[in-house]
């Protein structure tokens, strides 16, 4: 009997390794401009930078910007409160 792993099995784990590690990496890069813009939301960065501009930002696929969104609930907030202000 053979003590201790063999060279296959030490390959076949090396490249599943190195399988995960490109995933990884893929996802990283497709995440990383809005993970910049959540950990830096001061910054200029904006994701729409690298949007069509002549795309509809009205289509269900636009995904607004931090600064946009918090505009937007702003607006709702502002909203809803005159609402409450008509009721009473």
């Amino acid at each position: 009997m053979r003590k201790g792993g063999g060279g296959i099995g030490m390959i076949v784990l090396l490249v599943a390794v190195l399988i995960v590690l490109l995933l990884v990496a893929r996802a990283w890069s497709n995440m990383a401009p809005e993970a910049l813009q959540v950990t830096q939301p001061g910054s200029d960065f904006s994701t729409d930078d690298f949007v069509d501009d002549e795309a509809d930002y009205n289509s269900p696929g636009h995904l607004p910007n931090l600064q946009e969104m918090n505009q937007r609930t702003s607006q709702h907030e502002e909203d809803v409160r005159k609402a409450m202000e008509q009721t009473n």
